[in-house]
């Protein structure tokens, strides 16, 4: 498994689920999203207040759906400390 990185997307709500697979141009490696963070951000679009859901997460490339502990090396791997990895994972 590979890491690919941590990002934010919007618009996304808590009940789009919280993880997701992206197929990849290479055949057999996808890439695979948990989602973490729900909330929802005030922005400004020509000037009116809009309400936008927003989630953030965490992004790895797999030949496999990744178990919790592939997960958990991976981003263990990148600098995240245990307390983060509890918050994303859980």
């Amino acid at each position: 498994m590979k890491y690919l990185g941590q990002f934010t997307d919007s618009p996304r709500v808590a009940g789009q689920g919280k993880e997701q697979i992206l197929p990849r141009p290479n055949p057999g490696e996808n890439e695979h999203r948990v989602y973490f963070n729900f909330r929802e951000e005030t922005r400004v679009f020509d000037e009116v207040e809009e309400v936008i859901p927003v989630a953030d997460f965490v992004s790895g490339l797999s030949n496999q759906v990744p178990t919790s502990e592939d997960w958990e090396n991976l981003l263990k791997d990148n600098g995240f400390t245990q307390s983060q990895i509890d918050n994303i994972l859980n």
